[in-house]
């Protein structure tokens, strides 16, 4: 089964809080956490103090029994430490081992998919293999372009990136989550490229589609719009969407 931990962190701002983030998730148990993995709202926390999300950016473990995947997903820097990741693994599968009745241990390894268990750093490593290994990839079309997109923005081509959002979009206009995360995206896109007009009508059509209102107000992407004149309008429609705005289960 999946396991929720609460956990102490801090934030730029100086407040420490506790939150719940997820430890482990079995998407054979809990399916609808199979999607969740791929939203930003996955083992996101929110300071109470300022509102600004955050990654929790913790290990968590990967698991579906039907497809026998089983994965430690660690955090990104955590790679620079790869071996001694690996060599503390292998050791708790050693201690599991001599604490279980061999044959009760060799059916929970067939069964678990823990036998063939892959250790990835970094949560869009473990999206980029279910991505690829997805018995039917047109269902995840859209999650494909959405964070092929991330990936190019990361790396600087904008063009790319912008491109690959809008086609995050047309695959399912449906889903306000996505469609209003990769508004916002484009909208600091552009905003790197310096074309405040397409920002400030990229926002609006974010906050329309339900985008968290602190991301318009502390992502530092856009923090060169916020000095532009058409920004207190953008605050404006924001309090408004703001009074109803319902965080998604799972944030």
């Amino acid at each position: 089964m999946s396991r929720k931990v609460q956990m102490l962190f801090g934030c730029d701002c100086g407040e420490e809080f506790e939150a719940w983030v997820y430890e482990s998730i079995n998407v054979s148990v809990d399916p609808e956490l199979k999607d969740l993995i791929f939203t930003p709202r996955f083992n996101t926390v929110v300071c109470p103090a300022c509102g600004v999300p955050a990654d929790a950016n913790i290990p968590f473990s990967y698991h579906d029994m039907e497809r026998k995947f089983w994965m430690l997903v660690c955090p990104e820097k955590a790679a620079d430490y790869e071996e001694d990741v690996r060599k503390s693994f292998v050791e708790e599968i050693e201690q599991f081992k001599k604490d279980t009745i061999k044959e009760e241990f060799e059916e929970f390894l067939e069964n678990s998919g823990l036998k063939n268990y892959k250790i990835l750093f970094g949560r869009y490593k473990l999206i980029e293999f279910l991505l690829e290994n997805d018995p039917d990839p047109s269902i995840r079309i859209q999650y494909k372009h959405f964070f092929n997109g991330i990936k190019h923005y990361d790396q600087g081509d904008l063009q790319r990136a912008i491109e690959l959002w809008n086609m995050a979009i047309k695959a399912d206009p449906g889903n306000c989550e996505i469609v209003a995360q990769a508004y916002f995206n484009i909208a600091c896109a552009e905003c790197k490229k310096g074309h405040m007009d397409d920002v400030a009508s990229l926002l609006d059509i974010a906050i329309k589609n339900g985008i968290e209102p602190e991301l318009v107000r502390f992502d530092p992407d856009i923090a060169e719009f916020r000095n532009d004149p058409r920004f207190n309008d953008i605050l404006k429609k924001l309090l408004d969407a703001e009074k109803n705005f319902k965080p998604p289960m799972g944030l």
